[in-house]
């Protein structure tokens, strides 16, 4: 059975507002966990060792609603595993919830030397990865990452998403469409040779809600006013799908394009097309 797309557009750690600290179990001094406050993927965080399993821990000010738990522009590789564990309280010493190992994706360009600088994002590289559990109200969260083999020497991630998802009752309609856009240039010399000048390289993912019932209708409105045009959102338009490979592809942290119309096509149904740019 299909499960349909999952939106979530309140990243709880991003800007920091909400939390009291956000801390890894090693760092780089240069690249910390605190960088994931941030959306800006150039500054990620890393860690100094590969060994057993390396933690990345968000503690909120108050509990939070939270239902997904996802790492973007990694490094990691193929063989590695996240886990969530979820603390009602701060202090609690043992998780009131643990998820199973979760396999990272590997993304449309993974195989890039993603050793060599935290930049090759801009070149479409990376890898991500994101567990989904049932919603819980918690103010600790912790995310284990085990990858033991990778060959960089370290863990790295650009950007963390904590939050609490949207899923439509009826699902996106049909002809979605996923773009990888260069914006790279190719010039020609008066001899008549190529002289290629490296773009960054990102997705860009379209799609229509179409057939939206009343409840939808107000819970995308309200994601489309919160987020604007200026807020990363996630996306994932075939979560938990069997094809890992499907999965991966239509999933992305990004912003939307352009605000389109919400219209009323038909009695109790409403429809609005949106295109979102990864960042």
């Amino acid at each position: 059975m299909t499960t349909n797309l999952r939106i979530c557009a309140n990243n709880l750690v991003e800007g920091g507002a909400l939390l009291t600290s956000l801390a890894a179990t090693t760092e780089v001094s240069t690249l910390p966990a605190s960088n994931l406050r941030n959306s800006n993927k150039s500054l990620p965080w890393r860690s100094t060792s590969i060994a057993a399993e390396q933690f990345i821990t968000i503690v909120f000010i108050t509990a939070q609603p939270i239902s997904m738990l996802a790492a973007m522009f990694t490094n990691l590789s193929s063989s590695a595993t996240i886990k969530a564990y979820l603390y009602t309280l701060s202090s609690d010493g043992s998780p009131v919830y643990t998820s199973a190992a979760t396999p990272v994706f590997n993304s449309y360009l993974a195989g890039q030397a993603l050793a060599a600088t935290k930049n090759v994002y801009a070149a479409g590289a990376g890898s991500q990865a994101v567990v989904y559990f049932p919603e819980r109200t918690v103010q600790k969260v912790v995310l284990g990452i085990t990858d033991t083999s990778n060959s960089a020497g370290y863990l790295q991630v650009g950007n963390l998403i904590a939050g609490k998802y949207w899923s439509p009752v009826l699902n996106f309609a049909l002809g979605a469409s996923i773009q990888l856009v260069d914006e790279g240039k190719v010039q020609k010399t008066e001899a008549g040779d190529p002289i290629f000048e490296q773009g960054i390289r990102y997705r860009k993912l379209s799609i229509n809600l179409s057939n939206m019932e009343e409840v939808d209708r107000l819970q995308c409105s309200n994601l489309l006013r919160t987020s604007g045009i200026t807020h990363p959102i996630f996306i994932s338009l075939f979560p938990t799908d069997a094809d890992a490979t499907k999965e991966t592809l239509y999933m992305l942290q990004g912003s939307i394009d352009s605000m389109q119309p919400l219209t009323n096509p038909q009695f109790a149904r409403y429809s609005i097309p949106f295109t979102i740019n990864e960042l």
